[in-house]
């Protein structure tokens, strides 16, 4: 469910479950730069990120998830909250069975897309078979309900995983605890805490999930009329990554306009040089070019026609825009 403002201002204190999954390379969706942000950045309100249709869908059902679980599990405790300080680890956990004290983490994938690939999620709930972030949370979950120092044994030995999966229904998982698992979340957690939260420096940013952070970067809140050093090497690199993008780019669409130009038939007893919007390679592969529509809104006709109308539904962006700018000599 949507985290509160206590939550939100909390979090900032530990690491999370899924912000121990992203420090550890395995969450889908958030990067170890996004984790260091939210810990250490100040967010333009204005630009809080949206919550996602699938977000709203997991949300609105996990109740009823939780519900289904109580059947098998007996009575689950909601929205419990626990903590590992001596870890930097803290966790809202879903529920807590109380007959037996384990840790629940509900979930649900492919409702909205019938699509999705689910290979990740096993069949037969028995074999355990979640993706890699969620037993990673589940971890989490099972640290945060132990006590400092205290040995593996003492640990809860299960967390228990009840989905709503897209085309299969409900199933109850079971992540089994893993001493190996659980020692590298310590030692991992801990260190990486000290190295970038406390020391203020940023972690090194995957290329795979830099579009991400690029746009949790644009949320971030920046005090106006201020400047700060940055190492040139930084400058150095964004300025030919930026010429390579440039020059792939203009790669690319020469490449394409090469494609489409050999896609001509035979001239025409006019001489006439006519162009197919289909071609096929010697290798198989099909290449077609087929008209597509899109309904659209003239601008510039109503702007002319319906001054007052387009006035009326007019918005202002503001955005930032990273530039280069010569030294002066």
């Amino acid at each position: 469910m949507p985290i509160t403002e206590k939550q939100r201002a909390r979090r900032r204190q530990h690491l999370g479950s899924s912000d121990v999954a992203a420090i550890l390379g395995v969450h889908p969706y958030k990067s170890a730069a996004d984790v260091y942000l939210d810990k250490t950045a100040d967010f333009d309100e204005t630009t809080d990120e949206a919550e996602s249709p699938a977000m709203r869908i997991g949300s609105a059902v996990e109740d009823g998830v939780l519900a289904m679980a109580e059947q098998e599990l007996g009575q689950i405790r909601r929205n419990q909250y626990r903590a590992r300080p001596d870890l930097h680890l803290g966790a809202n956990i879903d529920g807590i069975v109380v007959r037996t004290g384990d840790p629940v983490e509900a979930k649900t994938a492919g409702l909205l897309n019938p699509f999705a690939p689910l290979d990740d999620w096993g069949k037969d709930t028995s074999t355990e078979l979640v993706p890699d972030h969620v037993a990673v949370q589940a971890h989490v979950h099972i640290l945060c309900l132990g006590q400092p120092n205290a040995p593996a044994s003492d640990l809860p030995s299960v967390c228990y995983v009840p989905a709503l999966i897209g085309g299969r229904g409900f199933g109850l998982y079971r992540v089994t605890l893993s001493v190996e698992l659980v020692r590298m979340i310590e030692d991992r957690a801990a260190d990486w805490w000290t190295r970038h939260v406390v020391a203020a420096t940023p972690p090194e940013i995957d290329p795979a999930g830099a579009g991400r952070v690029l746009e949790t970067l644009k949320r971030v809140r920046r005090e106006p009329q201020t400047t700060v050093a940055v190492d040139p090497v930084l400058v150095r690199a964004w300025r030919e990554a930026d010429a390579e993008a440039k020059q792939a780019e203009a790669k690319a669409k020469a490449a394409k306009a090469a494609l489409l130009m050999a896609m001509q038939m035979e001239p025409d007893s006019d001489g006439r040089v006519l162009h197919a919007e289909a071609a096929d390679s010697p290798d198989g592969d099909r290449i077609t070019y087929l008209p597509q529509s899109r309904r659209g809104i003239d601008a510039k006709r109503l702007t002319e026609e319906q001054p007052d109308l387009i006035d009326k539904y007019r918005t202002l962006s503001t955005y930032r825009v990273l530039r280069y700018r010569k030294p002066k000599p």
